[in-house]
């Protein structure tokens, strides 16, 4: 959503307004001049067209005055903000209208009585007016954006609730763990020591779940360990038919990335590759230019020719949520390569 164009939205609705109160105001001006003698009104017709002129003079002015002073309002807001420079903005608004305000009415006056006076009464009521003006547009400016903020925030919201509750679903996978237990029960009344280790690794990638699910960036390191538990489990199935090489150093550990992701590229590894004797996995993890790499060599399954990329999308969408940075995928004729954008802080 775009709050520039919300403000240009709302504020095509203050000018209907300004226009029917400027005509209003025309309309009352007339009359009381009228009834005063100070200005003759022949006919209706007269009256009418009177009204118009001076209403679309009028409107005019202060739609190409409002339009001025929201460009000066904003200017001000990218370098003197209100929250960080309140005394300093307040004497840069004040000084700059009061010059403003003494520039119209000395080309004003020199126009209407040929006379390019500075005339202390008219700059201090025109003044008035302007202060009046920007604080009425200042007020309505931080309103919209407010307004607009708040829609923007609820709507984050709602996506990130969407998004935990896909990636909760999506991690929480039924198959890997329906294969884990199937492992456990064939292996626990063989190799009890190994069951043991087995249980513990798998401990350790649902308290991992449990801690980050919520929080949306994880230290590498935590992914790291993350990936390692998750590989170990994998080699009870596979045996010694996946390679893992992580070459990370200490320093790259502390970088931050989505939690989970590296499961996300992994469980793709494994759903579309074929792992056996005859075709070993290689899993390669690195840093290159603060960008995580994960490679795989491609072994294709037959059934998976097909993939809807729910996982790629979803990595997409969790990078989007808290940066402006995007993965990569590079598919290559026996490689494919997945790099995840570090991040430093949030």
């Amino acid at each position: 959503m775009n709050i520039n164009k919300n403000i240009k939205r709302s504020f095509v609705g203050i000018l209907k307004i300004l226009f029917v109160f400027a005509m209003f105001l025309q309309i009352g001006v007339l009359i009381y001049n009228y009834l005063n003698g100070v200005e003759e009104i022949r006919s209706v017709g007269d009256f009418v067209l009177k009204v118009l002129i001076r209403t679309s003079i009028g409107f005019a002015l202060a739609t190409v005055i409002s339009v001025m002073f929201l460009y000066f309002i904003e200017l001000l807001n990218r370098n003197i903000s209100w929250y960080s420079f309140p005394l300093k903005r307040l004497i840069v608004e004040l000084i700059s209208i009061l010059i403003f305000s003494s520039i119209v009415v000395f080309i004003y006056n020199g126009f209407k009585i040929n006379n390019f006076i500075i005339n202390l009464n008219d700059i201090i009521i025109y003044n008035g007016v302007n202060i009046i003006h920007i604080a009425v547009l200042e007020a309505w400016l931080m309103h919209v954006k407010n307004k607009y903020s708040n829609i923007e925030t609820k709507r984050l919201k709602r996506e990130i609730d969407r998004v935990h509750y896909e990636l909760l679903k999506s991690q929480i996978n039924p198959h890997f763990l329906f294969n884990c237990l199937n492992t456990l029960s064939a292996m626990i009344t063989v190799d009890i020591e190994k069951s043991q280790k087995f249980i513990q690794e798998f401990s350790l990638i649902y308290r991992y779940i449990l801690e980050y699910i919520e929080k949306p960036l994880s230290p590498l390191k935590k992914e790291v360990e993350f990936c390692k538990s998750y590989i170990y489990l994998q080699k009870i199935r596979y045996g010694n038919n996946i390679i893992l090489n992580i070459n990370i150093s200490k320093k790259d550990m502390d970088y931050l990335v989505p939690p989970l992701s590296l499961q996300t590229l992994l469980e793709n590894a494994f759903k579309h590759n074929i792992v056996d004797a005859k075709n070993k996995l290689s899993i390669e993890i690195s840093v290159e230019n603060l960008w995580l790499k994960v490679s795989n060599n491609i072994n294709k399954r037959d059934n998976y020719d097909y993939s809807t990329k729910v996982g790629h999308k979803n990595l997409v969408k969790r990078y989007l949520l808290i940066s402006k940075l995007v993965p990569k995928f590079l598919a290559e004729s026996n490689n494919y390569t997945v790099l995840l954008p570090l991040i430093k802080t949030l």
